[in-house]
């Protein structure tokens, strides 16, 4: 019968592997169906010689602290919404299908491994306070029914418990062979029969009762009159309630204990903290009062020892810190709680101490509204703080912090920084209207900080400030504030992936020192400063992201390490990408749209004072007079780029470097060559937009194959590499070289009515014709073609130029034997 206790078996009972002894006896008696759902955690628990008749395996509260720890660093469990998250994946997905996917078996036969661990972790969940009883055993009895149902016995359970754990670890299961052999021998674990009705409703185990222990101020009913007597009247575990009133002590907690306020409960205390954990306890409702003792100390509101505490809807008003723990291991996890006006801190972690912080709130604390010191871990979701006078979450030493939800406004200071070696990871974070930085990572952690989501924004000092070390954002809003959305410095290395970057009164990103910034597929608007101003040493990446500014330059890049512009949109009505003092940069498909209109407008691409850049793909327009300007020392190349300037000029050069491959060049206006410039076009398409105006007043078509240089001054130059000259010098049988491949050029021009100051030289690979008249360069290259394309032609040149060769050669041997006789003479005076 369901109804009906099953008397425990004398190996259960008894013996070197009684289980019962150290938790103080055997629990009240479990039916037979309660028995059969409690031996669904039989592996885990036989593994950890836990009991076989209580949820969890373990009493509550004397061995939370185990439970807590077993969640937390095995499952990444530390709140209620996460075991209950844990276990709805093991009952409904676990690693049955990848399992079954790699090892060409059935998800079924592994359905044992998620099963027998969903019902372990849910009776975890129980004895940490995670879960209460009723929701934990509800997932138990799920999991029970699910093996019940596609297994024929406990056997079986084992062998798919067992397949699933070797290709989980990657090894063998012979200790879960030699455990099952432990559960299946008579009075073991599942030393009970398999065909047992789980169909109806299966209650939940009776626990055992905690000695219950009354507190009342009047001392009223034969109550305690003071907390600090129940709590030290026995070592037991034990229940204390404590009723409405305010209580003037300090209670000093050396046994395990659940302290509950019924109705309002103050405890107050000036020589030591209202509350002193050194055992588990679990506390609930209280109102405490800290202020300071005799010597001027001030005290904190509850501290914690290395032991388990979960603190629920409690209220901590104190002039140092609301909750304190510093032992390495202490597990801390407040719950509902408020920390009002605290006179330092209002939580503090150190010495290792693990803290657990869910929809806590900090009220204007002298300090920090949280900090955590030493080595340890703070996870904590819905947390706020409000008007903290100092950073509001400081996170130093070498702490692991997640923080889910976290609200952090009207700060004096800093809303987060991240220090020391900490590792973060932030979901949804919101940070607002702060006067410090929203997010300030100052960290020589191995591993970047993250934030996944959420809202940095009216942050008077940057809303991110990356001074060393590295950090990962992802999908936040940011900026809106007085001053730079974000500031990259030192060494630091930030990514910014999938945010947005509402105007700020200063750029929205200053990146300096020998930083590196990466941002993909973000969205930058700026209305009256620049979107990016990287400074001397940094390096920046701006990977398929969207960037307009309205009355200054988009992206200055001033003497930068490196850029690199990949994909994406960036506009300006006044200039795009603005690279000078011999910045690297690499663009590649980027589309750079010149709104600006106005004469001296700034142009869609300037790169100047010795800055490098290579532009391939992509289009650069100017609605404005000037698409692209290259000046003092500046050298740009574009391969297959789109410039367009249709009330301008594409190219205005002063002292720059420009070769153009492929693309389209078009504009209204000849393309403008100052000073010391030089640009190269070769197999780009040139058209104008203007009557009788050539783009670059010159058909390149006309030229091919050669390529033509167009100079300062006007003078021009058309540059022939060596190899197009192969078939001139095939009748020679020798390699063609500058300096009879310049004697070839005068030969096959005779005739042509070329321009006065032709100069012909050579040199690197090329031969080059220079001169004044641009005009006369297509007859040039028409020439040229037709001399290489006619055999007899070039049969004739280059029989002229052999006798050239040799009349030069006997000139060369007079000159060395004059020079010999010379020698000799010299040699006689001396």
């Amino acid at each position: 019968s369901r109804d009906t206790p099953v008397a425990m078996s004398d190996a259960t009972k008894a013996g070197p592997e009684d289980r019962e002894a150290k938790f103080g006896g055997p629990p009240p008696p479990r039916t037979l169906e309660q028995r059969w759902v409690l031996a669904t955690q039989g592996v885990l628990t036989e593994m950890n010689t836990t009991s076989h008749l209580r949820v969890g395996g373990e009493p509550r509260l004397t061995h939370s602290g185990l439970s807590a720890f077993r969640l937390r660093e095995h499952w990444g469990v530390r709140c209620g919404r996460e075991a209950r998250e844990r276990v709805r994946w093991l009952l409904a997905e676990g690693h049955r299908y990848a399992f079954a996917r790699d090892s060409d078996a059935s998800p079924e036969e592994f359905l044992g491994w998620d099963l027998v661990r969903a019902s372990c972790v849910a009776g975890w969940a129980y004895v940490a306070y995670h879960l209460e009883l009723e929701e934990a055993w509800e997932s138990m009895v799920e999991s029970a029914r699910g093996l019940r149902a596609h297994f024929a016995s406990w056997g079986e359970v084992g062998a798919s418990y067992g397949a699933g754990r070797s290709l989980w670890s990657g090894g063998s299961s012979d200790d879960v062979t030699e455990v099952m052999t432990r559960l299946l021998a008579p009075g073991g674990g599942w030393d009970l029969p398999w065909e047992v009705d789980l169909s109806g409703t299966i209650a939940a185990p009776t626990l055992e009762p905690l000695l219950e222990l009354v507190v009342d101020p009047s001392g009223a009913d034969g109550a305690f009159k003071t907390i600090g007597e129940a709590v030290d009247s026995t070592k037991a575990p034990k229940r204390v309630r404590v009723r409405a009133g305010e209580y003037d002590e300090s209670v000093h907690v050396r046994s395990p204990i659940e302290l509950l306020a019924e109705g309002e409960v103050l405890v107050r205390n000036g020589e030591g903290a209202p509350l002193v954990l050194d055992h588990h306890a679990f506390v609930r409702g209280f109102r405490l009062q800290a202020g300071h003792d005799d010597d001027g100390d001030k005290m904190q509101a509850v501290w914690v020892g290395d032991n388990f505490a979960r603190i629920v809807d409690c209220v901590m008003e104190t002039e140092r810190c609301g909750i304190y723990g510093g032992k390495a291991r202490a597990e801390i996890i407040a719950e509902r709680c408020t920390v009002k006006k605290p006179g330092i801190h209002g939580m503090l972690i150190e010495g290792g101490a693990h803290m657990t912080l869910l929809d806590c709130s900090v009220e204007a604390p002298a300090g920090s509204g949280v900090m955590t010191q030493g080595s340890g871990e703070l996870f904590a979701e819905g947390l706020r703080v409000s008007e903290a006078a100092t950073p509001a979450l400081t996170f130093h030493g070498n702490n692991r912090v997640e923080l889910r939800g976290a609200t952090v406004t009207g700060g004096a200071s800093h809303a987060m920084q991240v220090l020391g070696s900490c590792f973060l990871q932030g979901f949804d974070l919101h940070f607002e209207d702060n006067r410090g930085v929203g997010a300030l990572f100052s960290s020589k952690s191995a591993q970047p900080s993250e934030i996944h989501g959420g809202v940095i924004t009216r942050n008077a000092g940057n809303d991110v400030g990356v001074l060393t070390g590295g950090a990962s954002l992802h999908g936040l809003k940011l900026g809106g504030g007085p001053t730079c959305a974000v500031c990259v410095q030192n060494d630091g290395r930030l990514q910014l992936e999938g945010c947005e970057i509402a105007p700020t009164v200063h750029p929205l990103l200053w990146l300096m020192g020998s930083s590196l910034t990466v941002l993909i597929d973000c969205k930058l608007r700026n209305e009256g400063e620049l979107a990016v101003f990287a400074d001397t040493g940094s390096s920046v990446r701006l990977v398929s992201c969207d960037v307009e500014t309205e009355k200054k330059t988009a992206v200055v890049l001033r003497g930068v390490r490196s850029a690199l512009l990949l994909g994406g949109r960036i506009a300006s009505a006044d200039g795009c990408v603005h690279a000078d003092k011999e910045s690297l940069v690499l663009a590649r498909d980027v589309e750079l749209t010149g709104r600006g209109t106005k004469d001296d407008g700034g142009p869609t691409l300037a790169v100047i004072e010795g800055a490098d850049l290579a532009f391939v793909g992509g289009s650069i327009e100017a609605a404005g007079p000037r698409a692209v300007i290259v000046e003092s020392g500046g050298r740009a190349a574009f391969t297959g780029t789109a410039i367009t300037a249709p009330a301008g000029a594409p190219f205005t050069l002063d002292g720059g470097d420009v070769r153009v491959l492929g693309g389209a060049i078009t504009g209204r206006e000849a393309s403008l060559l100052e000073g010391e410039s030089k640009l190269a076009v070769a197999g780009a398409s040139v058209a104008s937009t203007g009557e009788g105006v050539v783009a670059l007043a010159l058909d390149t078509e006309a030229l091919a194959p050669f390529q033509v240089s167009l100079t300062h001054h006007g003078r021009s130059t058309l540059e022939i590499e060596l190899d197009a000259l192969r078939p001139a010098f095939a009748p020679l049988g020798i390699e063609p070289e500058a300096g009879p491949a310049a004697a070839w050029l005068e030969l096959a021009l005779s005739g042509l009515e070329v321009p006065a100051g032709l100069e012909i030289g050579g040199g690197r690979g090329l031969v080059t014709l220079e001169t004044d008249a641009l005009e006369a360069l297509p007859r040039i290259a028409e020439r040229l073609r037709s001399v290489l394309r006619d055999p007899q032609a070039l049969e004739v040149h280059a029989e002229k130029l052999r006798q050239q060769l040799e009349e030069g050669a006997e000139e060369e041997d007079d000159e060395d034997e004059e020079g010999e006789d010379e020698g000799d003479e010299d040699e006689e005076d001396a």
